[in-house]
């Protein structure tokens, strides 16, 4: 266990956070059950190869859940993907490959996908966990254009369930054109030490860490992007809208740091895994699609 200092907090407390060291057993024993698991220790995967030449309205899951994408919008297939082929078309905030995942988002999962030439929007959506057009959304995952030097920003926002949204943006970084990148965000557990000012007592609190991680094609290993910890925890919805799971494009939702818009490139080999968090040893292998 390792005790990491948060430098900038929302809230007017001290706060001390600790997080499992990187290789904790949730990150291991994927496909696996534990005995006496609850719904949020269960292992499920979501794999959208983007093979199918011309999608129609689904993507195939190749895992054994079955959960094939609901293909909207503009979206085609059959383009050279990283493995494969590839889907584009997503051009517009309704373009979209969606799934309900069946339940509650778990406190731990990891998303992989690639992607090659985000659009120069200054919104470029990538994932959106929940609804694409309502209060019910979770998490939503994006980059920037590009600004005069070339260079973007990722960001991601978290909605906390005071009903208030937390965002976390990368450093400006370079992203080659007509480069697959391989993108990968794990979500994991912390517990929160807090003092109130003025305070002797402590208090806990459960939130929640993240990593985002963003790799050109032909890398040994993948790269450290930027990451996180929220001061509260996240919101837990119950209804079905934020069961949802959305690639590529999103309505505006309720909050002005959920803006709508689309990636704008092409997108390929889709991995979703829900009850599991992933880090740099789990993910360097799916560098070699």
């Amino acid at each position: 266990m390792r005790i990491v200092f948060l430098p900038r907090i929302l809230f007017p407390i001290t706060i001390f956070i600790f997080v499992l060291s990187p290789l904790h057993p949730d990150a291991l024993g994927a496909g696996k059950k534990r005995a006496s698991a609850s719904k949020d220790d269960e292992i499920v995967m979501i794999n959208w190869k983007c093979d199918d030449p011309n999608p129609g309205k689904q993507a195939r899951d190749a895992a054994p859940s079955g959960k094939d994408g609901i293909v909207s919008g503009r979206i085609t297939g059959g383009i050279p993907g990283i493995s494969g082929t590839a889907f584009s078309g997503f051009t517009n905030e309704t373009s979209t490959v969606s799934q309900d995942i069946g339940q509650q988002w778990p406190d731990r999962f990891a998303l992989q996908l690639w992607l090659r030439n985000p659009g120069n929007a200054a919104v470029n959506v990538i994932a959106v966990g929940g609804s694409t057009q309502n209060a019910s959304r979770l998490w939503q995952l994006q980059v920037s254009g590009p600004d005069a030097n070339g260079q973007r920003t990722m960001t991601l926002v978290w909605q906390l369930h005071t009903g208030q949204c937390q965002t976390f943006t990368s450093a400006p970084f370079k992203w080659e054109k007509n480069t697959w990148h391989h993108l990968a965000l794990s979500r994991f557990n912390v517990f929160i030490r807090c003092k109130e000012p003025g305070q002797k007592k402590e208090f806990g609190e459960r939130g929640a860490g993240f990593r985002v991680w963003l790799t050109p094609a032909g890398a040994d290993e993948v790269k450290f992007l930027f990451g996180g910890t929220t001061s509260r925890a996240l919101m837990k919805p119950n209804d079905k809208d934020a069961q949802l799971f959305t690639v590529g494009a999103t309505r505006p939702g309720r909050h002005k740091e959920q803006p709508g818009g689309c990636f704008g490139g092409d997108i390929d080999e889709i991995s979703l895994q829900l009850g599991r968090a992933l880090y740099e040893a789990h993910l360097n292998p799916a560098l070699s699609p």
